[in-house]
């Protein structure tokens, strides 16, 4: 047994214990559940053998001293509790009050739980500590990394959530963590609203990190709610949270325009599950009904493997519009141009494009993995994002210029002989139909080649090896009906007409090529990081502006304080 000036740490060694010891017998008469709002769980028991009851109280230190008679309480309490806490301890505080013998069973049971917690004796700190997992820090650098903002809403003590943010990596070692103390007006001596920002070391610029307690979270809201928004900007660790406030400050940095995902385990953490985004629960009990995920494994782990799952399924979704409305315009085109001169495809030609090209193409596209590693960029939120919609648009006067230049082409060659139309036929076959035919059949597998890029959301498209073996199907044939006459195939089935220069066919090839060139160069403009952030700046421009302005700024001016270090007050 050691002592520490006012505080006794105990160490007992239970296979030391002699083996004719009996233990007390200890009944519990009542209970009241732990209650996040009051924070804290109380038992009523008796001892067989005593003729009075004891009522024992553990939960948050802070809310344990409040109920505790001031002779019981050590003088260097707030001491050992901050040294505990600064090392990432989880503290709970312990206490009692021995019941008058002439309560009864009955007059207990009918007492209110205010009555029964008073006037308590303090027995001490319950000192726990909860390990890092092994791949906790490097899951959230690759979160950091990734230019993903990580956030604390824990129940803890908030000395406890800096450390462990600082273990885990979430604060760095040269970041300063301000907390904010916000105070309503029947907490001050002049019954005033008071709002300090409080650090105990100097801040190096705008290189600092929020953190709040749930009481001054609420009183924030309550008579500083201009400072939310600084808060939601640069709120890092939020500690002592209800679990209705857990859930409000989802809300709110949802109303800010983040896209929220949380993580939790216990029942405590339903509703900010539920409210997020994205909720994951890392255990099968109560929070597993509240999110929609949940993990197998009880670490954040799932959290990197989810995030590139999600934007591996966006942007293929993406991809999947591009081609799709790639396809109807090509088809579009063609027609267009065929109908100029009053002629049409034919049913098998329909057939080859929509059944065997496209279909195969939707299938076995959508099969890629995501990529393994994550990035800063993120993706458009929608589909008519102005990337999106500037990929399409060049992408179709591209298709549309090469099938137009091609009827060109195939009109200044000497052997072409021109369509007469019979209002009586289909007018199928034909050198237009041929040629529009067989250069959108290549067309058809270009979009769905460039529009299949891998990084930085997916694996390359060769690593999709059924989608892989489709496309070189679909081009082998492609080539096969063009440089190989196949009479039954050719004639009975497509209804194509034999082509008789070889030049010509490799003018054909050498437009796809054209085409397969060009729209690599589009799409990889479409997808720059420089053509982003200029149509983010330019989409974005006003409302970053105004998002801007009404952040409040801090002044800062440091004030010594032999208790809390510095303190700085803001200025809005």
């Amino acid at each position: 047994m050691t002592s520490k000036e006012g505080f006794t740490e105990s160490y007992s060694d239970v296979s030391s214990a002699s083996s004719d010891y009996i233990p007390y017998e200890v009944g519990i008469l009542k209970q009241f559940p732990f209650s996040s709002l009051l924070q804290r769980m109380t038992v009523v028991t008796r001892t067989l053998s005593t003729n009075h009851m004891n009522v024992f109280t553990k939960g948050a230190p802070e809310k344990i001293v409040s109920l505790c008679s001031t002779t019981s309480i050590p003088y260097n309490f707030h001491e050992v509790l901050d040294e505990y806490s600064g090392k990432g301890f989880r503290i709970l505080g312990v206490c009692y009050r021995k019941l008058e013998s002439n309560i009864s069973w009955h007059q207990m049971h009918k007492s209110p739980r205010d009555k029964l917690e008073r006037e308590m004796t303090f027995l001490g700190f319950i000192v726990m500590q909860n390990v890092l997992k092994p791949g906790t820090a490097d899951v959230i650098n690759t979160l950091k990394v990734a230019n993903i903002r990580v956030i604390m809403i824990t129940g803890d003590n908030i000395s406890t959530g800096v450390a462990v943010a600082r273990d885990c990596g979430m604060l760095d070692p040269e970041e300063t963590l301000v907390t904010v103390e916000a105070l309503s007006p029947s907490d001050t001596v002049h019954k005033e609203p008071s709002l300090q920002f409080k650090t105990a070391t100097h801040v190096e610029s705008n290189h600092y990190s929020l953190g709040i307690t749930g009481h001054s979270f609420y009183n924030l809201q309550t008579y500083f709610p201009e400072v939310v928004p600084l808060l939601l900007s640069k709120g890092l660790v939020y500690a002592r949270m209800s679990p209705s406030q857990k859930t409000q400050l989802i809300k709110l940095l949802q109303e800010r325009g983040y896209c929220a995902g949380m993580c939790g385990d216990g029942a405590n953490d339903c509703g900010a599950l539920r409210a997020a985004n994205v909720g994951v629960s890392l255990s099968e009990a109560e929070a597993s009904v509240a999110s929609p995920f949940t993990s197998r494994e009880p670490d954040i782990g799932c959290v990197t493997k989810l995030i590139r799952e999600g934007r591996c399924s966006l942007a293929t979704s993406f991809s999947m519009f591009k081609y799709m409305a790639l396809y109807s315009f090509i088809q579009f085109v063609s027609l267009l141009i065929l109908y100029w001169i009053e002629s049409n495809f034919g049913d098998w030609q329909f057939l080859y494009i929509d059944l065997i090209i496209t279909t195969a193409i939707a299938i076995f596209m959508s099969k890629t993995d995501p990529y393994p590693k994550l990035v800063a960029r993120q993706l458009p939120k929608g589909l008519f994002h102005v990337t999106i919609i500037a990929s399409v648009v060049l992408q179709v006067i591209l298709q549309a210029a090469i099938q137009t230049l091609a009827y060109f082409i195939l009109q200044s060659e000497p052997w072409f002989t021109p369509l007469k139309p019979n209002p009586k036929l289909d007018n199928i076959v034909c050198y237009e139909t041929t040629v529009i035919f067989t250069l959108s059949a290549f067309q058809y597998v270009v979009v769905a080649l460039v529009f299949s890029s891998g990084k930085p959301y997916r694996k390359p498209m060769y690593s999709n090896i059924p989608f892989l073996v489709v496309m070189i199907f679909l081009t082998s044939f492609n080539l096969l009906i063009l440089f190989y006459w196949m009479p039954w195939v050719s004639d009975k089935v497509l209804q194509l007409v034999n082509i008789p220069s070889t030049k010509f066919r490799i003018i054909i090839v050498g437009l796809v090529l054209c085409h397969v060139l060009a729209s690599h160069l589009i799409e990889n403009l479409a997808n720059s990081d420089k053509f982003y952030e200029f149509c983010l700046s330019f989409v974005t421009q006003k409302s970053l502006t105004h998002q801007t302005q009404t952040l409040p700024t801090l002044n800062v001016e440091f004030k010594p304080n032999q208790i809390d270090g510095q303190s700085f007050y803001v200025s809005i």
